[in-house]
């Protein structure tokens, strides 16, 4: 079971200063089995339900929110902080975004948080535990270090989870007629990812900005007749 669950873990940063209290982003990515692309008319195999992470914060580090995926935070077995993420599908990749505050610290690796991953497998009544990970943090005043350019990867997938909640103040502006406060957000986020992807050659932001732009689209549809005859495909 464990050697098909894989899960991979990358840091906005190689390394923090040491003299200051900086904020951090973890990407985690996890699937079961290879990823393949799959036809729409065949459901993805369910290898296990309820499919947990619970983490284990050490002194000084402080989870402040995540995204990427519908949850919410809870706490878990061992008094942590820890978050549902539902079933678990053979090919089929999730990821989550953890930002976290770190406070200051003395140069050297340290031990950050420890992941455990827990999931109801289909023969078992109860959540067996599936994996555990520590995670690691550098400090150091190296200004070569400190001066790296962020992980694009991570980077990206920050900035596409935040749209959800960029996307649900467009549509309470709607709801409370005012229209152009929505409209100008999403144009917004739609031009900003459409220059990342003109910068970065990197087809999600462009993936990213179109889907928004259609919403936008739909939204203004709700006051133009004309216009939702044209995006009513979305």
């Amino acid at each position: 079971m464990n050697s098909n669950f894989h899960v991979n873990y990358s840091w906005t940063k190689d390394a923090l200063s040491t003299n200051s209290t900086e904020q951090i982003h973890l990407l985690v990515e996890w699937s079961y089995g290879a990823i393949r692309k799959r036809r729409r008319s065949v459901p993805a195999k369910a290898v296990g339900s309820d499919l947990q992470l619970e983490l284990k914060l050490e002194e000084g580090i402080h989870l402040k929110k995540v995204g990427g995926c519908r949850t919410t935070l809870h706490v878990g077995e061992h008094g942590g902080p820890a978050i549902r993420l539902g079933s678990l599908y053979a090919g089929c990749p999730k990821y989550a975004v953890f930002t976290f505050e770190v406070e200051p610290h003395a140069t050297g690796r340290i031990l950050a948080v420890s992941m455990e991953w827990s999931m109801r497998k289909p023969d078992q009544p109860l959540n067996t535990v599936v994996r555990a990970d520590p995670l690691f943090l550098q400090f150091t005043t190296h200004l070569g270090l400190l001066q790296n350019a962020p992980n694009p990867r991570v980077e990206k997938y920050v900035k596409i989870s935040d749209s959800p909640c960029l996307v649900k103040e467009a549509v309470k502006a709607f709801d409370q007629g005012d229209p152009a406060k929505g409209d100008f957000l999403l144009r917004r986020r739609a031009d900003e990812l459409l220059i990342l992807a003109a910068r970065s050659g990197d087809p999600d932001y462009l993936i990213e900005s179109e889907t928004i732009e259609k919403l936008q689209q739909l939204l203004d549809a709700t006051l133009d007749p004309d216009l939702f005859i044209k995006v009513k495909g979305f």
